[in-house]
């Protein structure tokens, strides 16, 4: 059985949304802009066994970059980690800021 369609031909006249073109371009801008895409703070804690206020922090002190998602119903953006930047962590190792008070000079 084959099926077919009709289309009419005032629909042409219709405008058409570009929604699904618009979300492929920016999610095609975010894997390009974090470089193969982000997790959310926790996940990425999770994954590299810290407390996500201790990710906060490292985020704070510019040791961690991170990706800030703006959503227009939401108070705060939402922080995401690259997934290069999760991979580096699990590399090097995890920064430690240097806090306290600077060393006597002799």
């Amino acid at each position: 059985m084959s099926v077919t369609t009709q289309e009419f031909g005032f629909t042409s006249q219709f405008p058409r949304e570009k929604t699904k073109l618009g979300f492929l371009d920016e999610v095609k801008e975010f894997f390009n802009e974090t470089e193969g895409g982000a997790v959310p703070i926790g996940s990425a804690a999770a994954a590299l066994g810290i407390e996500k206020r201790r990710l906060y922090h490292l985020i704070d002190y510019d040791l961690v970059h991170s990706v800030e998602f703006v959503t227009p119903n939401c108070k705060r953006p939402t922080v995401l980690v690259p997934l290069k930047e999760i991979e580096r962590l699990h590399r090097d190792g995890i920064p430690k800021p240097k806090m306290g008070r600077p060393k006597k000079s002799a």
